[in-house]
Order: structure tokens, then C-alpha cells, then sequence
């Protein structure tokens, strides 16, 4: 039974240094793709991102308030969709963009 029992948590130990590795991995991928975002567009992006099974289904990139507001929607799309092809190793399902623009 302590046999069985320490195999299981050896197993979960590996198995969870994948995980921590995709994570940290992940987080580095966003934090650059928000620092370019933030160069080009003057605003730093939040950045979330989601998986399944391992499989990298969204990423949402959302603005709290733009500072340049000469750039058009379809600007800010491609600028969005190129850089996160560019930073981000795989290729999400959804790629999500959205802006809070603040009226006051």
C-alpha cells in the first residue's frame, strides 16, 4: 500500500512539472505579446488565455482604455492577431479583442 501510494504521488509530481512548466512558459508568451502591444499601440493589454486538454483554445487581449484612438478597429485586430502570432508558439482557437473605452 506505501508502495502504490508513493508511485502515485512521484507520478503526480512529474506529471504537475509539465503543467508549471506550461504556465510559466504561457506567462512569458503573454507578457511579451502585451510589452510589444504596448510599444506599437501605447497601452498595456491584459492578457488571458485558456486550454483544454492541453490545447491552447482562446486568447483574450482587452484594453482598458486606448490611448491613440487614431487607430481603427481593423488596425487594432491585425496589429492584435499579427503580434499574437508572432509571440504566442501555438495558435489558439478564439482570439478575442476587446476595448473598455471610458466616456468621462
Amino acid at each position: 500500500m506505501k508502495r502504490s501510494a508513493l508511485s502515485l504521488l512521484v507520478v503526480l509530481f512529474i506529471a504537475s512539472c509539465g503543467v508549471v512548466g506550461t504556465l510559466t512558459e504561457m506567462n512569458e508568451q503573454t507578457s511579451r505579446t502585451a510589452d510589444v502591444l504596448e510599444e506599437s499601440l501605447g497601452s498595456r493589454p491584459q492578457i488571458g488565455w485558456n486550454t483544454t486538454n492541453g490545447v491552447l483554445t482562446d486568447v483574450n487581449v482587452y484594453f482598458e482604455n486606448l490611448d491613440d484612438y487614431s487607430v481603427s478597429v481593423a488596425e487594432l485586430i491585425e496589429q492584435v492577431k499579427t503580434t499574437v502570432a508572432e509571440n504566442i508558439k501555438e495558435r489558439p482557437g478564439v482570439l478575442v479583442v476587446s476595448v473598455a473605452i471610458v466616456m468621462n
